[in-house]
């Protein structure tokens, strides 16, 4: 189901353990919240996450510091002059970071604390905390993905569920599906609780889209001869892109990218197939960087990726057992990363 509410949301959160409950283990609450909006036409009914909050302690949490104080927000939205209006799809990213101990706001494109590591790339933003939430927004395809380890299994609540590994959800009926969508509302003000609107209304375009996304599930395709299927269902990816494509036929890399994405995250370094490197070009989907910017499809969001506040460091040492790969561009030999 496809729940197009306008407010904004709670996505993924933990409540803090003011009770130390022995269960906790002493785990520190967060919150991952969303805030769509409706900017298509004719399909005014669809709205896409603009604006992502993360709230989050420090590590000193631990040490008995105030448990119900988070010291920082991360926001990371799509800039307003980018933003769509009617057409077309956004392209860059803006990354905020909030301070509330020292009331201090900083608009920036990397920050690195004893509490988190934030960067934006220029088209998505990655956040890693201390406790090992991880938080990723891409603006192309509107997407937001909430990893957390295993500990947290059966704590979360939101619109992504309790982590119980399992999906038994109670969204049987679209009515449902709507109703759960609607109780995580953090404010009803200002916005529209939305509604649960069909893949494709036109039956020509689901064809034509089914199509255009056939390389995620296809059983002979990149993906399937790479493993890909076997760490990563793309059931949830197709009807996703499927949903979009009929949307805009221009999302189709986009979506591609998010179910590669997803690929590269689950798919351990030493058990990734070369072919998987070459995805986008078995799809048509090779991406056009900016000036000094060449693709990637696997590149180490580490050690391929050099900024001001990094460039001066030992990569080799900076990087050391750091295995994270993604498929984006990246600054040829001699330039940094900046805004």
């Amino acid at each position: 189901f496809d729940f197009m509410g306008t407010c904004k949301y709670l996505l993924s959160g933990v409540d803090d353990d003011t009770e130390n409950n022995s269960d906790r283990h002493g785990l520190p609450g967060f919150a991952v919240s969303v805030k769509n909006r409706r900017a298509w036409a004719p399909r005014v009914e669809v709205a896409m996450t603009e604006h992502v909050w993360i709230d989050i302690h420090e590590k000193t949490y631990l040490d008995g510091g105030n448990a119900t104080e988070r010291r920082w927000e991360i926001y990371m939205s799509i800039p307003e002059d980018d933003q769509p209006q009617g057409s077309g799809r956004p392209s860059r990213t803006q990354l905020v970071v909030y301070d509330r101990f020292n009331d201090v706001r900083l608009q920036t494109t990397e920050m690195v604390t004893e509490d988190f590591s934030v960067i934006n790339y220029g088209d998505q933003c990655v956040l890693e905390t201390w406790f090992g939430l991880k938080v990723k927004y891409s603006a192309p395809s509107w997407e937001v993905t909430v990893e957390l380890p295993s500990c947290y299994e059966n704590l979360p609540k939101g619109l992504c569920g309790d982590f119980n590994r399992e999906n038994d959800e109670p969204v049987s009926t679209a009515e449902l599906a709507f109703d759960w969508g609607t109780s995580w509302a953090l404010t009803n003000t200002d916005c529209s609780s939305g509604s649960i609107i069909e893949k494709c209304p036109v039956e020509a375009d689901e064809i034509a889209a089914e199509a255009a996304c056939e390389p995620i599930n296809s059983p002979t395709g990149v993906f399937a001869n790479s493993t890909c299927h076997e760490y990563v269902n793309p059931e949830f990816h197709h009807h996703d892109c499927v949903f979009d494509v009929c949307l805009d036929s221009d999302l189709r890399c986009d979506m591609i990218a998010g179910y590669a994405a997803a690929c590269l995250d689950a798919i351990p370094a030493w058990e990734r197939p070369a072919e998987l490197c070459d995805w986008h070009q078995d799809v048509g989907c090779t991406p056009t960087c900016g000036a000094n910017k060449r693709f990637e499809g696997c590149a180490n969001t580490c050690s391929d990726v050099i900024t001001c506040l990094n460039k001066d460091e030992d990569h080799v040492a900076r990087c050391a057992g750091k295995t994270a790969t993604a498929s984006m561009c990246i600054c040829e030999e001699g330039f940094v990363l900046s805004n």
